[in-house]
């Protein structure tokens, strides 16, 4: 059975685009050009397991159509979110992400990137599935069961490595100069962590937290990011943004990862000398 996919996009060329490509990939489609229809498929077609929504449309905006069916219908469905944005500022990532969507995919789109990550979004349904079943009883081997349950935990930290690298990967998107500065800085600070004789668990969640150091800069215009000089006293303020940015788009989740990542990107700038930001702490 294909896994169905809402495509919920007001511009019907982008979204032709999406559909040919993503039935290209196997998947089945069915489209929307606004939120409020988008709602009413959610509603009436119990298939439709992921949704690729625009944030702007007419009427209801893709952030309130998702905020709708997870209200209505998401803790009786497995249903995943994937935002397109041509905008990607911080409040709206920090809403999008206060609503559980997996990823943001920036506008002109990379197909082979948004086929990646609806794959991703097809695997997590499957292991939520997975881990359903197995919670219900549904296998009376008891043997069988814990084989299925240690892969299935492993598959999830997996894929919940995977997506913190994404939102990572999102804030670094628009810079073509950091390369895999990302991957280097988790590396590096699991490496200090255990050169410190921290614990191999303290040193994972380095490994996993310290990669979302500038995740703020979702909410950083490229006019500033990307401007081939040095920057002017008020694009300075701007950029020094970023830190506070991060804090407050990680800081809602409880996930010790998620902790630790949000400490990370409020202070990375801060010295010794009190003369970084956000808050000038000292010592």
């Amino acid at each position: 059975m294909m896994t169905k996919i809402l495509i919920a996009e007001d511009e019907k060329e982008n979204r032709d685009e999406i559909v040919e490509c993503l039935v290209d990939n196997g998947f089945e489609c069915v489209e929307a050009s606004n939120g409020e229809e988008g709602l009413n498929l959610l509603r009436r077609d119990t298939g439709i397991t992921i949704v690729v929504s625009d944030i702007l449309m007419p009427g209801k905006s893709g952030l309130e159509m998702i905020d709708s069916a997870q209200f209505e219908i998401g803790k009786d469905r497995d249903l995943e979110f994937i935002i397109l944005t041509g905008h990607g500022g911080a409040k709206e990532a920090i809403e999008a992400l206060k609503l559980g969507v997996l990823d943001f995919i920036e506008k002109p789109l990379d197909l082979n990137h948004l086929v990646h990550v609806v794959r991703r979004a097809e695997e997590l349904i499957f292991l939520k599935r997975a881990s359903r079943h197995h919670k219900a009883g549904m296998e009376a081997d008891v043997q069988a069961k814990t084989l299925q349950i240690q892969t299935l935990l492993g598959s999830l930290e997996k894929a919940y490595g995977e997506a913190l690298e994404c939102l990572a990967v999102a804030a670094e998107y628009k810079d073509p100069e950091t390369g895999n500065h990302i991957r280097r800085i988790g590396e590096y600070a699991e490496l200090m962590a255990k050169e410190l004789g921290w614990t191999k668990e303290r040193q994972n969640l380095m490994l996993l937290a310290a990669p979302l150091h500038d995740v703020g800069k979702i909410g950083t215009p490229e006019s500033v990011l990307l401007k081939p000089g040095k920057l002017d006293p008020d694009e300075v303020a701007v950029m020094k943004q970023h830190a506070q940015n991060g804090y407050d788009i990680l800081s809602h989740s409880s996930h010790p990862v998620m902790q630790a990542a949000a400490n990370i990107a409020r202070n990375h700038h801060e010295r010794w000398d009190g003369g970084g930001y956000p808050r000038g702490i000292k010592g």
